[in-house]
């Protein structure tokens, strides 16, 4: 599928890759004999990581050239694409264990109605794992406008409407970094964040100025939430290549 910055596809690099990627990696750990839906599902890689490790992984998506694109070139036994929207998804009542909904929220204003087609799905111990841009840090400090979006939430509104619909909630932060880690090797622990820049230092508890927040859903007990890591080695970073590029034009 041609990339038109809508969605992302497999082969273009960079900070995108890394933000999408992560995700699904990290939603693949609770996949495990799961019945999964994968709404906005896309090019349909995600599908495919889920699907590795699932006992059924369906995934849906509003574009029919997408969903065609998905069929070809993802095939596995527990696995399906459907066209559908996420305000009428094309599933039975109380049919799957796990939604996986990434990047899709903001594509639409029909929030409430996303989220009561998700409660119609799940089982009635099922999970929702679901991202948001967070919109005062993706958009307002940036004065990004991404011509895809429609309605961006700011956190405290990603969080009402989470807990309008489901009882239990619990979320990540997500962003891209460069710098040095330092995690607890063995058990959970707290994060503390400092941010360097211009010689002043901003300390704060947790992942500082995220650009998305992942949410756990459940009218059930959440599973435990853990932390994770995507590497990528950095002479691979999009950050080197455009130093790089920049550099070389002013040769």
């Amino acid at each position: 599928m041609e990339f038109t910055g809508e969605r992302f596809v497999p082969g273009v690099h960079g900070v995108i890759e890394i933000e999408h990627v992560h995700r699904y990696l990290y939603a693949s750990r609770l996949a495990n004999d799961k019945v999964i839906l994968d709404i906005a599902s896309g090019e349909g890689y995600g599908s495919a990581i889920l699907a590795a490790h699932a006992s059924k992984v369906i995934g849906v998506d509003i574009s029919p050239e997408a969903i065609e694109h998905a069929r070809g070139q993802y095939r596995r036994d527990n696995l399906e694409f459907r066209v559908g929207t996420c305000s009428e998804i094309p599933l039975d009542d109380a049919s799957v264990d796990l939604i996986v909904s990434f990047e899709t929220l903001e594509h639409h204003d029909q929030h409430d109605k996303m989220l009561a087609e998700m409660k119609r799905v799940l089982r009635p111990r099922g999970l929702l794992l679901l991202s948001s841009p967070d919109k005062l840090h993706y958009t307002v400090e940036t004065r990004r406008l991404n011509p895809y979006h429609v309605k961006e939430l700011y956190k405290s509104e990603f969080e009402a409407l989470l807990s309008k619909h489901f009882k239990n909630t619990a979320y990540l932060a997500q962003r891209v970094l460069y710098g040095s880690g330092i995690f607890a090797s063995q058990t959970p622990a707290e994060l503390n964040s400092y941010v360097l820049s211009k010689e002043i230092i901003k300390e704060s508890t947790g992942l500082s100025d995220p650009t998305y927040w992942i949410a756990f859903a459940s009218d059930h007990a959440l599973p435990k939430v853990t932390s994770s890591v995507l590497e990528q080695p950095l002479d691979e970073m999009e950050i080197l290549h455009q130093t790089k590029q920049a550099l070389a034009e002013h040769e």
